[in-house]
This record gives structure tokens, sequence and C-alpha cells, in this order.
């Protein structure tokens, strides 16, 4: 059986360099096949089909050029992180770059999406349309959105959670993580006090208290919690307030005390309404904190 892939995007920038140093070493902390990959923004299908037979030979051969060229600026790239016997390839594709990343991520046995962060992104009004975005939403694996060297080596992971099958489904990543780096783990959870719940002093046992129906997911994370203090992570789990300033301010807040060097998130990764009301503190972790995001999948997503 060949080895799974890890797709690493990359549109030629400093910033992207980055993220193949960060998604090269955990390729290889995984044992997989890292695929090195530019997507060309452009609908070459479409421009052949609009021009006249005569001229199809030309454009052939500026596409192949402009392939060529595309293919040695990422080779040159990828000089400094890639040794002789390195298990990497390189490619340059053409189209839709989020369905790029999709389309390669669905044929192949893939194991994880990485992108780097351009700092640029922040300022881009049209965020729904970015490539991150789409993939994030449409993905069917992990994503990893690489900001700074400290998601190299990872030491200090806050993972916000919501008490759910979706949360139960990422233990097998966060387990992965810890297996690989030994980090310290920092869960957080937030509680809307005015409903009565909150005392001063929560633990992780007062959550069945306020979720009795979910007993049967509370004893899973307990086993889960042993599990990983048994490989040698620290696991510690906070209960906050929301109720004065909602969960994205008080999560912003524990970004800042907790400084992590990952955070890990599940995502339902829906389109439509469903998308845009319970998706929405997700993008806006990748998109509003300077912390690299590991995005786990709780399904298949569809265009």
């Amino acid at each position: 059986m060949s080895k799974a892939e890890m797709i690493i995007g990359t549109d030629l920038t400093k910033e992207s360099a980055l993220a193949i140093e960060a998604g090269l070493k955990w390729a290889e902390n995984l044992g997989c096949h890292g695929v090195v990959m530019h997507v060309h923004q452009t609908d070459v299908t479409a421009t052949m089909a609009a021009i006249s037979p005569e001229y199809e030979e030309k454009m052939e051969e500026l596409i192949e050029s402009i392939h060529f060229e595309l293919l040695k600026k990422l080779e040159l790239q990828l000089k400094p992180f890639v040794k002789k016997n390195d298990d990497v390839e390189s490619t340059v594709v053409f189209g839709d770059r989020a369905r790029s990343f999709i389309r390669r991520a669905s044929s192949k046995n893939c194991k994880m999406i990485v992108f780097g962060w351009n700092k640029d992104l922040s300022k881009d009004s049209f965020w729904l349309a970015s490539t991150i975005d789409r993939t994030v939403r449409a993905s069917f694996v992990p994503i990893l959105v690489i900001k700074n060297e400290k998601a190299l080596a990872p030491q200090r992971v806050l993972i916000p959670f919501i008490l759910n099958q979706g949360f139960i489904d990422s233990f097998s990543w966060i387990e992965t993580v810890g297996n690989i780096f030994t980090p310290n783990f920092q869960f957080v959870h937030y509680v809307n006090s005015k409903k009565g719940f909150l005392s001063s002093e929560m633990t992780l046992e007062n959550l069945a208290e306020i979720y009795p129906e979910k007993a049967y997911l509370l004893n899973k994370f307990y086993q889960f919690i042993e599990r990983c203090r048994m490989h040698g992570s620290q696991v510690d789990i906070s209960i906050k307030d929301s109720s004065q300033m909602g969960v994205k301010e008080a999560f912003e807040q524990d970004v800042s005390f907790y400084d992590p060097d990952l955070i890990l998130i599940n995502t339902h990764g829906l389109g439509g309404l469903e998308r845009l009301y319970m998706s929405s503190f997700t993008e806006w972790v990748i998109k509003g904190l300077p912390c690299s995001v590991f995005v786990t999948k709780t399904k298949k997503a569809q265009w």
C-alpha cells in the first residue's frame, strides 16, 4: 500500500516557504509522502475552448512554457528544505486553487493539507472567497495553517471544545499530535454563567451536572485525558465564564494568556447557512488570531 500524502500548498511567497518547512517536518513525523503543490489560478480549459483550432497549438506551447517556469520557481523554493533522498514531490497545476487542492486530496490517500498564512489576507474583506476558507469548508481531511515557526514543534496546544461527537472524533488527531511532540494540552470550555451553571471553581467533573445527557461523551473524554497523560503530555482543563464578553472575546483573552504554539479546533465543514452560523468561530480563529491553527473535520463537506 502506498504512503499517505501530505499536501503542502504554496503560492511561491516567503510566507508559504515556512509552510513548506513545517509541512515537510510534519510529513516526516507522520511517515507521509510530501506533495508540495502550486496552483496557477486560471481556467485553462475555458481559455482553450474559446480559441480557434489554428491557435490551439500555440496556446498549448504557452501553457507548457508557463508550467515549466513555475515548476522551476517551485523547485528553487523547495531547495533549502529537501535533501536528496527525501520522500517529496513538487507539482504545478492550473485551475481554481481550492478545488485543485480538494481534488488532489480526494483522489489520493491524503492525510492533511498544509497552508502558509499570508498576513495580507487579514486585510481582505472578501474573506469567504479565500483559498484557505474554501478549502477548510470543503475538505474532508484536516487543514494545518502555519503562521509562525512555533508550529514546527508545538509545545503548547490550546483546544477550545464543545462537548459533542465532533470533539470526540478529533481525539485521534489530538493523540497523534501528542505522540509526535509531547506538548502541554490546554482544553477550554465556555459556559454562560447567567444560566446559573458556573461556580467560582469549575472542574471537568462539574460538566456532568451541566450536561447530564452527555455522560457517555464525558466518559470518553475522561479516558482520553488519561491516555494523553500516560504518553507524557500534560493536560489541563479550564471551564470559563463567557457571559460578560462572549465566547470570541473570552477565547482571545485565553490565547493571550496561554500563548499557545498551536490552536487545535474541530469544524463541521458545512456549506450554506449551516456553515455561516456553525463554522464562523473557526473562520474567525483562522483569520483573527496570531497562532497557527490545526482544523480537524467532523465529516466530508460538499461543494
